[in-house]
């Protein structure tokens, strides 16, 4: 079902329906979106994460659960967001990115997401990293004083669309990511 009719409005809507209050569907559909999303193709994967996205965002008593499987990855070998990113980051970088996008959106403050994070300190770990990682990219990427990413004029193409390129563009969504990002990175209580 979810390869024939990925993304459509009824099939989010099934989905969602048959998650509910359901924790055997709710951790198979999400084996299944992270195993998708963990082989497919970039341009395939907005789509994927939109649909993950809106199976977390389900508001019942399995939420927090569902949270914890897409972040942590299932113990039958399905990776989870974070650690989907450190498997992109060197060879894909366009795909880690996505996926810290989406880890970005779903950490707001207080939310589910940012809790995992924060009681987790492997997670936390891979999380800093990531966040590194995406400010050391953009950086490194960083355009010339007279390059053609001055002023407002024009902007580099969406790392979000499959254009050819290899490499990360420091885009308007990629900075405001980063700077989103960079708040949300998680102090290890040993720091403080």
């Amino acid at each position: 079902m979810l390869e024939e009719s990925y993304g459509t409005e009824d099939t989010m809507c099934l989905l969602q329906f048959l998650c509910w209050e359901n924790s055997v569907f709710s951790k198979t559909v999400i084996g299944e979106l992270l195993s998708h999303i963990g082989y497919s193709y970039t341009n395939e994967l907005k789509t994927s994460l939109e649909v993950l996205c809106n199976i977390l965002r389900i508001d019942d008593s399995w939420q927090l659960q569902r949270y914890e499987y897409a972040l942590k990855g299932l113990p039958d070998e399905k990776y989870g967001l974070i650690d989907i990113i450190h498997r992109n980051k060197q060879g894909q970088p366009k795909r880690a990115y996505l996926f810290v996008k989406c880890v970005t959106n779903l950490m707001e403050p207080q939310s589910f997401a940012h809790q995992i994070v924060t009681q987790s300190p492997d997670l936390q770990k891979k999380w800093n990293a990531a966040v590194e990682w995406l400010q050391h990219e953009l950086d490194r990427r960083a355009p010339t004083v007279s390059s053609y990413y001055s002023g407002t004029s024009w902007s580099p193409p969406s790392n979000e669309a499959a254009n050819g390129s290899f490499f990360l563009e420091r885009s308007l969504s990629a900075k405001t990511t980063l700077e989103k990002a960079v708040l949300l990175r998680v102090e290890s209580v040993d720091a403080v």
